[in-house]
């Protein structure tokens, strides 16, 4: 028992595969594993290696020489045909040729020769890398070479414990079977014996006919003057003889390091019962096991299996044991939960893609029985879509050509129409500014449609606009570092939507305002009222320019009406440092119900009483040539 709880739990629940590995790939491993076998044949190595004190499994490479060292890549197609187990006894090791290369089988044998009397591989000489080799209990160095360079059994370190078991055991077996006595008292019976003859010959007869009627009740037919008497009992003659055994049997559990419920199916109080932490600590025992013993041989096997079916490993390629511990429906669909939901939010999140998602959850299917149906189809049709962003890319590429050939033809156009509103500007020169190529038709301070550019001014190469034909109007602010405004422009005193401008490079939404205002505001052959809001990055000013609708407002219009400035444009307010290109930034005034909002959200003042500075007085003619 001893021997095969050690084995069958290190090898019972296989491994699972780590690594960028296709989950067909990982499925053909494992089933290729079961088809070898390879799990029972190491199951045999540990259990030999912990009754003879050492034990090894040779890797069956068809074609190749076992006495050569193995290198995996010289492995070919269908090659590896399995493992085969020798004892210690089966093969003598090379005590006289040992590893010299460093690393973990320094110091042991180089060749292992296996005996005539094998039932296969007689007189073969295997070279110590084509071995998975395992030993019962380590040894020291003098020790070690008395064994030859094997360890020794798992029961010579407890042979004193189990002989005082079995002979507990034993006793106690023989003494409850002789603890319960009956008699049974005749008068006269040693006269009658000694007398022989007939009178013996009736009594032998007498005893029979009495266990002939005997009832299975327990009634026995006796003389009157007989005697029948029991004696002890089970009880009596056994008390304390339990605990006893049980003693013994918890120092072989304990030299084991098995507890008593895997060894004897027990469940004792204490310190080796069968509690859940008991079992938990065993089963850490045995994974620290698994790491320090077969972690290493079990992914060499893994690696030449791979290879023989012409599976190419990535770097990191790896086993991990799955835990022994079993987990309930509850705890399995806690895991699935919690894997999705990892999964789904680094897969919206785009880091991964959609295919490399639903490997992650065909993976844990393994140990929570849940996303087993994704099939290998699906995983396969997600490959094929292109990468988070790519899509968006690939539009946005396409839209760029698009608007790279209507740039081109509007140039073409700008230059055999002079007359046209471009062409009537005087272009100052190509920059790049914040990621975008700009045209800067005209620079600060100067004179555009009767009105002086609080602002540089020009457009967005290779873009549209709500002026179809047109491309993308912007203002060049003063801080380049800073942020990107998106302006709707409405016409005055419609209230309608007009076009957009963008503001490129300044410190904050007012500033854009004041620009737009400043310049807007004291158009002779319009006016326009700005909205904007939050600014926008580089790239959502790329993807809207790319795919957004230009005909609408960026942002959603409000549904307050325009309400004019002034009822008589010759009259203004007098005194008020608020007051500039006829919008009033009076803070208590925006605060004032009373008074209209525009679709900017700013209030319009007209010269009604509202403000308490209002004093309307006459435009003079310097006023308004200025």
């Amino acid at each position: 028992m001893a021997v095969d709880i050690i084995g069958d739990d290190m090898t019972k629940r296989g491994v699972d595969i780590k690594g960028q590995i296709d989950p067909f790939d990982i499925e053909r491993l494992y089933a290729n594993a079961e088809a070898f076998d390879l799990w029972t044949q190491t199951n045999d190595i540990i259990r030999w290696s912990q009754l003879y004190g050492g034990a090894i499994g040779v890797m069956l490479i068809d074609g190749q020489r076992m006495d050569t060292p193995l290198r995996i890549e010289t492995v070919g197609n269908g090659q590896f045909k399995g493992l085969y187990v020798l004892d210690r006894w089966a093969v003598e090791p090379s005590l006289s040729d040992l590893v010299t290369d460093f690393g973990p089988w320094l110091g042991l044998p180089k060749f292992y020769t296996v005996y005539q009397d094998s039932t296969a591989l007689r007189n073969q000489k295997i070279h110590y890398s084509r071995v998975l080799r395992m030993e019962g209990v380590r040894l020291p160095f003098q020790q070690r070479m008395m064994e030859n360079s094997w360890g020794i059994s798992i029961f010579e370190r407890l042979f004193d414990r189990m002989v005082a078991f079995d002979s507990a055991t034993t006793g106690a077996a023989q003494l409850v079977h002789r603890s319960y006595l009956r008699t049974y008292g005749i008068k006269g019976l040693r006269e009658a014996i000694a007398a022989g003859g007939p009178a013996q010959r009736k009594l032998e007869e007498f005893v029979r006919f009495m266990a002939r009627f005997q009832s299975i009740e327990g009634v026995t037919l006796i003389d009157a003057e007989d005697v029948f008497a029991e004696h002890g009992g089970a009880a009596t003659g056994a008390r304390g003889i339990a605990d006893l055994i049980l003693k013994f049997g918890e120092q072989i559990s304990g030299a084991l390091q098995i507890p008593l419920v895997r060894l004897f199916g027990q469940s004792p109080s204490g310190l080796n019962s069968a509690g859940e932490s008991e079992l938990r600590t065993y089963y850490d025992g045995i994974n620290m096991r698994q790491n320090r013993t077969l972690r290493n041989p079990v992914t060499t096997i893994y690696r030449v299996l791979a290879q023989s079916l012409g599976i190419k490993l990535p770097p990191d390629f790896g086993i991990e044991f799955r835990p022994l511990w079993i987990l309930n429906d509850a705890e399995k669909a806690g895991i699935a939960g919690q894997v999705a939901s990892a999964v789904a939010s680094v897969d919206q999140a785009g880091i991964i893609m959609r295919a490399t998602a639903l490997k992650e959850l065909k993976q844990s299917s393994r140990v929570t029985n849940i996303f087993t149906n994704i099939s290998n189809d699906e995983i396969a049709a997600a490959e094929q879509e292109p990468p988070p962003g790519v899509a968006e890319a690939m539009q946005l590429q396409q839209q760029q050509t698009s608007m790279e050939q209507g740039a081109e033809q509007h140039e073409k156009q700008m230059q055999e129409e002079p007359e046209k509103k471009k062409s009537k500007d005087s272009v100052s020169g190509n920059q790049r500014i914040m990621g975008f190529d700009v045209v800067v038709e005209h620079q600060r301070g100067e004179m555009r449609y009767g009105a002086k550019l609080p602002a540089s001014y020009g457009y967005l190469r290779r873009t549209d606009s709500a002026e179809r034909g047109d491309q993308m109007d912007c203002f060049i602010g003063p801080k380049l570092d800073g942020f990107i405004y998106i302006i709707d422009a409405y016409r005055v005193p419609e209230g309608q939507f007009d076009e957009h401008k963008v503001c490129l490079g300044f410190p904050d939404k007012e500033s854009a305002l004041a620009v737009f205002r400043n310049y807007y505001g004291r158009m002779a052959e319009r006016t326009l009222i700005g909205k904007t809001n939050d600014p926008v990055s580089p790239e959502d000013l790329q993807v809207w320019l790319a795919t957004g609708d230009l005909t609408k407002p960026f942002y959603e219009p409000t549904d307050v009406r325009y309400v004019a400035v002034a009822e008589n444009p010759e009259e203004r307010c007098r005194n008020c440092k608020y007051f500039d290109a006829q919008i009033c930034s009076n803070h208590a005034v925006h605060h004032d119900p009373r008074v209209p909002e525009t679709f900017d959200g700013l209030k319009v003042v007209a010269p009604s009483g509202w403000c308490a500075e209002f004093s309307p007085v006459r435009v003079t003619e310097t006023e308004r040539q200025v």
